[in-house]
């Protein structure tokens, strides 16, 4: 019989509490910890390129030319919520045309991003990542530049880097 326990984790000005069953402690703890750690690291970067963001705009330099290179997709596909292919693929995009500043990406780079999505990636969404590029197509959120390039929409990069804005 699986005996019941009760765990309080804190860290910082968070705190997470568990009571139930010691399978799951053997079994769930350590994935669970380890989104906590990876949500509170989101949150202090965030608001870390926001506060990076506002000296910018203060010095009179262009934030996004240089705006949170130290982002990883998987970071921003558990800020996002991410779960759909084309979900990942925004991830993967935000990174590579916002974060790393380029104008326009690859089939092979967006796979190869959304492959370091360790929390969220699974080899299915390799298999449909051309129906979730034409889904994005198709919704306005990425444009197909080329042949085999793509970038995103200047309404769907200017909506992205608004959510980084000061309040």
């Amino acid at each position: 019989m699986d005996r019941s326990l009760k765990i309080r984790v804190k860290l910082g000005n968070s705190e997470v509490e568990y009571e139930g069953p010691e399978s799951f402690v053997q079994k769930g703890l350590s994935d669970c910890v380890d989104a906590v750690i990876d949500r509170l690291s989101i949150q202090s970067a965030t608001f870390h390129a926001q506060e990076s963001f506002r000296g910018s705009k203060e010095r009179g330099i262009d934030p996004s030319s240089h705006l949170r290179k130290e982002f990883t997709t998987n970071q921003i596909a558990i800020a996002m919520g991410a779960s759909t292919g084309p979900e990942l693929v925004i991830a993967a995009a935000i990174r590579l045309g916002i974060c790393l500043g380029k104008e326009s990406f690859t089939r092979s780079e967006i796979l190869d991003e959304m492959k370091t999505a360790g929390s969220v990636f699974r080899p299915t969404l390799s298999n449909n990542l051309g129906a979730s590029l034409q889904s994005l197509i198709k919704s306005h959120r990425l444009n197909r530049t080329s042949d085999s390039a793509y970038a995103l929409t200047a309404r769907e990069h200017s909506q992205l880097l608004s959510r980084f804005e000061p309040e």
